[in-house]
């Protein structure tokens, strides 16, 4: 991919999430939005970078599309399981006022659904589109570190 896809991305991913984020702040201003209408606008503005990613694809053909997002290591799932399962164990046991609302044997779910939509989805843009952009201009560490601060 070309510097010239990568502020292309970026403009997509940027105009996206702060459009959202800030109806959703005005909004909250006039009125209170705390159930499902503000809950999708804050979504929305997250999926930003997915969506972004899958725009500047050269090719936008569904099996493209999941090549392109399942096209990672395929070693580092065994670490990401591990990591929904440490996470689900510290969530659970640092939770001294859990949801009553919420039943107990609901949270592993939560935890691997906000693990894969909540943070998976941002991550198809910046490591899929940005980092190896950046890393055939940049050294490696440099690259990481530019798509980390970004």
């Amino acid at each position: 991919m070309k510097l010239k896809s990568l502020a292309t991305f970026l403009l997509i991913t940027l105009l996206i999430s702060w459009v959202s984020w800030g109806v959703l702040i005005v909004l909250t201003y006039i009125v209170t939005l705390s159930g499902p209408i503000g809950f999708l606008i804050f979504g929305i503005g997250g999926i930003g970078p997915a969506v972004a990613a899958v725009l500047v694809q050269e090719k936008r053909t569904p099996r493209a599309i999941i090549d392109f997002t399942f096209s990672g290591n395929h070693k580092a799932v065994p670490i990401l399981v591990l990591f929904c399962i440490l996470l689900t164990i510290t969530v659970f046991f640092s939770s001294r006022e859990l949801n009553p609302d919420t039943p107990l044997y609901h949270l592993p779910i939560l935890i691997i659904t906000m693990t894969f939509i909540g943070g998976g989805l941002e991550e198809l843009g910046w490591r899929g589109i940005m980092q190896p952009t950046l890393e055939k201009a940049l050294p490696f560490p440099v690259a990481v570190l530019l798509t980390s601060a970004v």
